[in-house]
């Protein structure tokens, strides 16, 4: 699996969490099967463009945002000072 494939199912499950959603809860909103969703979570599936921009939308955040790692704490204190 490349990096990216990585990175978005990684931030996928983030941002899932974030918002206090379940699988299930993500599969309804996004009209996909709950296990299409774990497969991607867990990086047994690569999410198409489409699929990534429902998932997206059932969470509530930009698809674009799940294609970059989230900044550490670190980092964003660093680019406060």
């Amino acid at each position: 699996m490349s990096t990216l494939c990585k990175c978005v199912a990684r931030r996928l499950r983030e941002e899932r969490y974030a918002a206090g959603l379940t699988q299930v809860q993500v599969s309804k909103r996004s009209g996909l099967q709950r296990e299409h969703v774990s497969r991607i979570e867990s990086g047994r599936l690569d999410v198409r463009l489409e699929t990534l921009e429902r998932m997206a939308a059932a969470i509530g955040v930009h698809p674009a945002s799940l294609l970059t790692e989230r900044e550490s704490r670190s980092d964003s204190q660093l680019a406060r000072v």
